[in-house]
């Protein structure tokens, strides 16, 4: 899964503190925020501006640092004054004090306290700082402080996927239709690849779901459906399991390619009646964001517990660098399209190669068909000829490539498609081989004796035991565990 921004919070504390004996530095940068030197105003004169040390300095401890957002603009202490830059010519003797006519070094008096100044330290751009270290493909927009018990997987409320592909002949009715059987409480064992030795609980909830066609959508000012509309699934839930959206979004495409009805999501979330997974492919990663994780409330509009702050200018910055992507990639998408449009109007093909190009396909469906009972094939066997088609007889006349491409299309039923060439002959669901229960992972995982000489068997078993059989919590700790973790957030 391609991952293109992302965001951070902060686990620590989040203002920078002076050091009397060197530049502010922030508390992880592995100082002891009790360590001497390091001292805070205590707010002596309320005006004074320039002091010593000793005159206006305490130790800081940890209280003494700002945790909160509304400190995250800078924090107001006395600083030591800036020394003037020294001259990099001056000698030795200059530097380590006065030399003895003997050569030997007489150390300097002892250095007075340093002078103080009252400044305001602001906050480390970490923004920036990660922005900087990061590839370009992972942008951080922006960060908040957090409770410590704060966990950016446990805390938050829902997640956002969005899964992107092209339009082409799907039936987005139909795929609508089947998406909605998955929003709800449901078992998803056969919407995702099993992990027993993770995972002992498959229901999830899926808050909404839905189709976005923008392009074809007349409110959002488009000009009607097209076959290489952009269009996106856009899934909303608190968790999901492993893959789970790759696994849905491949049942959605038979069903668009009118291979499954609607219906089969009803029969794979039988989970009593269908145990048993059907083999099937998951859909491409490449696709699928990560669109957004909420750290609201359970509550419908309820407030965002975690209040990003994001720096304008380093907003800026990721919008400039988007933007530039995002027209580069348009502009070879265009030059791919002009590309294609060409082939249709200039490439000559002659009839005999387009009867021939049909023939062979129907041979090599047909041989294909054979492997399976009777009714479960779904590619079409006979020729558009048949049905009345008006064809040009002479074998050698010449037409244009999209002349050639519809009436392959009419005959055939198919078009050129990333897939290529080869086609697959589709076996329903329902009568293809199931995978192993979750019931008999298990029972084989306990099977397993611990003097095996399997390691990997054993080290499976002993991965169960620990995250499954030692960790296991009742319903009501599960709920007590996570309505506790959905509280933590920003401070």
């Amino acid at each position: 899964m391609t991952t293109t921004t992302t965001t951070t919070t902060a686990n620590a504390s989040t203002a920078t503190t002076p050091n009397l004996a060197s530049p502010p530095k922030h508390p992880s940068d592995g100082n002891d925020d009790a360590s001497p030197g390091r001292k805070l105003s205590n707010g002596g004169d309320g005006g004074g501006g320039e002091g010593n040390a000793e005159e206006y300095g305490r130790e800081v401890t940890e209280d003494d640092l700002p945790l909160t957002s509304d400190a995250r603009d800078g924090l107001d202490c006395y600083a030591p004054v800036r020394a003037k830059k020294k001259n990099k010519k001056k000698n030795k003797k200059q530097k380590t004090g006065d030399a003895s006519t003997d050569g030997s070094s007489i150390p300097s008096a002892e250095a007075p306290p340093p002078q103080l100044k009252r400044r305001t330290i602001p906050e480390l751009n970490y923004v920036r700082m990660l922005n900087n270290v990061l590839p370009p493909t992972i942008r951080v927009l922006g960060w908040c402080p957090v409770t410590p018990e704060f966990s950016a997987r446990f805390s938050c409320s829902d997640r956002t996927y969005r899964y992107h592909f092209v339009r082409r002949h799907l039936d987005l009715k139909a795929m609508d239709a089947a998406l909605q059987k998955m929003v709800g409480r449901h078992d998803f064992r056969n919407f995702c690849k099993m992990n027993v030795e993770q995972v002992y609980n498959f229901g999830r909830v899926i808050k909404s779901a839905r189709i976005v066609d923008p392009e074809s959508d007349s409110s959002a000012g488009g000009a009607g459906s097209s076959y290489r509309d952009t269009c996106h699934f856009e899934i909303i839930g608190q968790a999901f399991l492993w893959h789970q959206i790759r696994c849905i979004v491949s049942i959605l495409f038979m069903v668009g390619q009118g291979l499954e009805s609607p219906d089969i999501v009803d029969h794979l979330l039988d989970v009593r009646t269908n145990p048993g997974k059907p083999s099937y492919p998951m859909a491409d990663e490449l696709p699928l964001v990560l669109h957004r994780c909420s750290y609201g409330g359970t509550d419908e509009g309820s407030v965002d517990r975690v209040p990003f702050r994001r720096p304008i200018r380093d907003l800026w910055r990721v919008a400039c660098d988007l933007e530039n992507r995002w027209e580069e990639m348009t502009l070879a998408a265009a030059r791919l399209r002009d590309g294609l449009d060409s082939l249709k109007s200039e490439a000559m093909v002659s009839r005999g190669d387009v009867e021939a190009f049909v023939a062979e396909t129907l041979e090599e469906r047909r041989k294909k068909s054979k492997r399976l009972p009777i009714g479960l094939g779904n590619l079409v066997l006979t020729d558009g000829k048949a049905d009345g088609m008006n064809l040009d007889e002479n074998p050698i006349s010449m037409l244009p490539w999209g002349d050639a491409l519809s009436e392959i299309s009419t005959r055939l039923g198919v078009e050129p498609t990333p897939e290529g060439q080869k086609e697959i002959l589709h076996i329903p669901l329902l009568h293809r081989s199931r995978g192993t229960t979750y019931e008999e992972k298990v029972a084989s995982l306990k099977s397993v004796q611990k003097d095996s000489n399997d390691d990997t068997k054993k080290r499976r078993r002993e991965r169960y035991e620990e995250n499954i059989v030692q960790k296991r919590k009742t319903t009501e700790e599960d709920a007590a565990f996570y309505e506790h973790m959905l509280s933590q957030g920003g401070r």
